[in-house]
């Protein structure tokens, strides 16, 4: 079968695999080939602020080549092009080594903002099919995790990158421009790995270019559909903050004047900052969705840059790693989850055009805020800008910083804006992630997606019901509306135990529905909600209910709801239409709530004038002895033994504690032979007069329940079997004890 350019599950695993390899080997050759090393070179061949803040925006400027890139490939397979300009990035660093050979500052400025900017280049007509590869190999409702997988295996290999090369910096014979090059050199190395993995990704997509079809004439349409545009712009404004961002870097070198390799090390705080986010958006991204995260992200950022503005340069290293940590962190849950929302309206025809349409507007973006924050960086001010009594506030970045901030905000009112379906509020979501219950609750959710184990499971469902998050019950909410889950009748079985008052109208909904698998579950669960109105006209209009069971059920969790004598009578008379021994036990437990009196006990032999089962008639004699003495397991024992097939043992422990009764006393022997013999005209007979003599005028429940046993003293005694004689000696015995 010729197969689509749409990859099978198979594939897109594979690709996966694939791609997150690459992601490894990408985030340690970036390491050594891109910003904090091309910086430190920058500040050590005395480039000015203009060149600083072109060398933290041409990453992104480079866009401006796109509109030539979907003709220039056209036809070609997607990752294959993609394979082939990672190679060339990583080969064109080659001509750092020319820095080493022309030490002249100028030239060397000149040497390497070209060699970055080639480097750059062949980047971003890699990363144009980068998103649509990220599509093709994953799923709506996976996409987000891939995200946060990809984003941590790059920042944990960049990490243990700059670490060993902070080790090396840190060398005398190392330090310095010629440990830089070495380093760089490795980045090479690596980078020609990472182009090897990415061509073997599976992919079957071509560039495809449609005549009339340029990325102006998409970026026309994007800017008629709101949401779409919405998402591109936050998308874009956001990106221009990270170029701001990353002027943190020759901060450090400038302002506060740390060695090359602090500032390799502030490059991993950095780092570790990116990898937790990726964690936590991998985490909260699926089940909060991406505005919520974006939203606080952005307010975490505010704060952050809030304190880039205000520290002075005297404050110590440490105030400014914490603030680049939190900025960082903030800055890549914000771009994780406005990447996830852009790649979701990537059309499958026009990914590249697309794509190259996005980046150009980036680089537009990018350009602008790398310039300003450069022109904005005021040297000479050590002390600060502004000085209020003694204190000093401010820096040399306090005015890029507030570029900064400003875009920031700006991002925020527009993802204000934004609609997302299936996204928490940003309210629902900040009680989801700033509560010990909401973080709790998320932690289950998260472990449910990967426990297999039935018990851990049902262990985890039963937490997760007990738990009033509100994140808990929208989990809640959507397993109630699967078809078939195993969980949600554990689940269903929960909102018995914990009632959630805002899921009411759901487990209504599934009481109601005569082909749910969970409808008696759900109607059960139902009897939990008391003073709840909806709730007990449900259960009312149940009571009418199309099968026996449904109406059993009903009337037990009615009775448990309200207590109302009124519905006895109607209890009482459905009953009589019991087929099932469960629809038995839900009416007796019913009317043993609403009968104080036990009338229904004058029904005791109700099931032998039906010719019921045995196991029919052990159950209910069992049922009405919990009644009378609850958690009393003795008649239950005596039948367990009895099936058990013990003749000789199976009465002795009873026989032995009912002595205290005098005809049970008198009759010990007489009593084992006779049943042993299953002479039941003989046991009829003596438990019958026990019943007679016993007396009740003090009990009412009690003298029912005489009445009911006394109905069939009468019968013909073929009637009963060794259930009904082991019941009438149980409840005999019972009667007398309690006689006055």
């Amino acid at each position: 079968m010729a197969k689509t350019k749409y990859l099978n599950e198979e594939e897109k695993k594979k690709g996966q695999k694939y791609l997150n390899q690459c992601e490894a080997w990408n985030g340690s050759s970036f390491s050594l080939l891109g910003d904090t090393f091309v910086y430190l070179l920058a500040v050590q061949f005395g480039a000015g602020n203009l060149a600083l803040g072109y060398i933290s925006s041409v990453i992104h400027i480079m866009g401006f080549v796109l509109p030539i890139v979907p003709r220039l490939f056209k036809g070609r397979n997607m990752v294959k092009v993609q394979s082939f300009c990672w190679l060339l990035r990583g080969l064109v660093c080659l001509a750092y080594l020319g820095i080493y050979f022309i030490p002249d500052g100028p030239a060397s400025v000149a040497i390497l903002l070209s060699t970055y900017s080639l480097f750059c280049l062949f980047r971003m007509l890699g990363l144009v099919f980068y998103d649509y590869t990220l599509k093709s190999i994953s799923t709506a409702g996976n996409r987000v995790h891939l995200i946060g997988t990809l984003n941590v295996s790059y920042q944990a290999s960049s990490i243990l990158t700059r670490v060993v090369s902070s080790l090396v910096t840190s060398i005398r014979q190392l330090s310095g421009q010629f440990g830089i090059m070495v380093l760089q050199m490795v980045g090479v190395i690596g980078n020609t790995i990472a182009a090897i993995t990415v061509s073997r990704i599976p992919g079957r997509a071509k560039v495809e270019v449609h005549k009339g079809r340029s990325m102006f004439t998409i970026l026309g349409e994007e800017m008629k559909r709101p949401e779409h545009l919405l998402r591109l712009l936050v998308r874009w404004t956001f990106i221009g903050v990270s170029v701001i961002n990353g002027l943190s870097v020759p901060f450090m070198r400038v302002v506060l004047n740390l060695s090359e390799s602090m500032v390799i090390v502030y490059s991993v705080v950095a780092a570790f900052a990116v990898i937790l986010a990726g964690y936590v958006s991998r985490w909260l991204g699926y089940r909060l969705g991406s505005r919520p995260l974006i939203l606080w992200g952005a307010r975490l950022l505010c704060i952050s840059f809030l304190g880039w503005i205000i520290l002075p340069g005297g404050a110590g290293a440490w105030a400014f790693f914490l603030m680049g940590f939190l900025s960082n962190f903030s800055l890549a849950i914000v771009n994780i989850m406005a990447q996830k929302m852009v790649s979701n309206i990537i059309p499958d025809n026009e990914a590249v055009p697309f794509n190259a349409m996005s980046n150009f507007v980036i680089a537009f973006f990018a350009l602008v805020s790398g310039v300003l924050g450069g022109i904005l960086v005021r040297n000479g001010h050590p002390d600060g800008l502004l000085s209020v009594a003694s204190f000093h506030l401010g820096n040399d970045y306090s005015l890029t910083f507030l570029l900064a901030l400003l875009m920031t905000v700006l991002g925020s009112v527009l993802a204000t804006i934004l609609k997302e379906h299936g996204s928490y509020s940003t309210r629902d979501a900040g009680r989801a992630m700033f509560s010990f219950h909401g973080l709790q609750a998320l932690s289950k959710i998260e472990r449910l997606d990967h426990v297999v184990d039935p018990l851990e499971r049902k262990a985890l469902v039963v937490s997760l019901g007990t738990n009033l998050a509100g994140v808990a019950t929208s989990a809640i909410r959507a397993e109630l509306a699967l078809p078939y889950s195993l969980d949600k009748l554990e689940m269903v079985r929960a909102l018995g135990d914990k009632p959630r008052m805002t899921l009411v109208d759901d487990l209504i909904a599934l009481a109601k529905d005569d082909d749910s698998f969970v409808q008696m579950d759900a109607i059960a669960a139902l009897g939990s909600y008391r003073r709840n109105d909806k709730a007990l006209k449900a259960l009312e209009e149940l009571l009418d209910g199309r099968w026996s069971s449904v109406r059993s059920m009903a009337s037990k969790s009615l009775a448990r709801m309200t207590g109302n004598k009124d519905y006895l009578p109607k209890i009482t008379e459905l009953s009589r239409y019991a087929r099932h021994i469960d629809e038995e036990i839900d009416f007796l437990i019913a009317k043993n709530i609403l009968d104080q009196n036990g009338l229904f006990y004058r029904d005791f032999f109700f099931a032998v004038k039906q010719n019921r089962s045995a196991t029919f008639r052990r159950t209910r004699y069992t049922i009405m002895a919990d009644f009378l003495r609850p958690h009393d397991t003795q008649l239950a024992r005596i039948y367990q033994k009895w099936l058990n097939r013990d003749v000789q043992d199976y009465l002795t422990d009873f026989l032995d504690e009912a002595r205290d009764v005098t005809d049970i006393d008198a009759n010990y022997d007489t009593i084992f032979h006779d049943f042993s013999q299953e002479n039941f005209p003989r046991i009829v007979s003596f438990c019958m007069g026990m019943v007679e003599r016993a007396s009740m005028i003090h009990d009412t429940r009690l003298g029912n329940l005489r009445a009911g046993i006394l109905e069939a003293r009468d019968w013909d005694v073929t009637v009963f079997d060794m259930q009904d004689a082991i019941a009438l000696l149980y409840f005999g015995y019972f009667l007398m004890k309690n006689s006055r």
